[in-house]
């Protein structure tokens, strides 16, 4: 396997685990705190803007902006939300939590975008027919992009013992 590629995706499956470690803690303690409801309300924004954003909008702006600005750019919305979190305003919340959905869609769409492009090259640099590196690529992204649940719900749950 060609290394470059390769490097590719670990690099941007560890940097969604960072990003999601810290989102996950923030929305566990949002949903659980003496907030709930607002934590939740945000939440359901978030999601709504995410299903909104993602039909047309995300495409777009990552044409627009290019793959890898576009991650950037649209991690800051998490961080933003994160920090959102550390001294509670109800409305401060609301508006990290739309712009987060925002982020969110451009996330997303721009994760696939680079895995699929990052497959693609070392199928190209290899010269492989078949797909069979797409299956390996996503494998290695959503491994370790996934540790961020283990990780998170332990920082949590000792943060609750506090």
């Amino acid at each position: 396997m060609d290394r470059s590629n390769f490097y590719n995706i670990t690099h941007l499956s560890i940097s969604f685990f960072l990003i999601f470690t810290s989102y996950s803690v923030a929305q566990t303690f949002q949903t659980s705190s003496d907030y709930a409801k607002s934590g939740a309300f945000a939440i359901g924004i978030i999601y709504l803007l995410f299903c909104v954003s993602n039909m047309g909008l995300s495409a777009y702006i990552i044409r627009s902006l290019g793959v890898r600005l576009t991650l950037i750019l649209s991690s800051l919305t998490y961080a933003l939300f994160v920090a959102c979190n550390i001294r509670y305003n109800i409305w401060s919340l609301y508006i990290c939590a739309f712009l987060l959905g925002f982020g969110a869609a451009l996330l997303w769409t721009a994760q696939g975008v680079y895995v699929t492009i990052s497959t693609n090259k070392h199928e190209q640099i290899n010269n492989l027919v078949s797909s069979s590196t797409r299956g390996f690529m996503n494998g290695v992204f959503f491994g370790v992009f996934q540790l961020n649940q283990i990780v998170g719900n332990l920082i949590a749950s000792s943060l609750f013992r506090l």
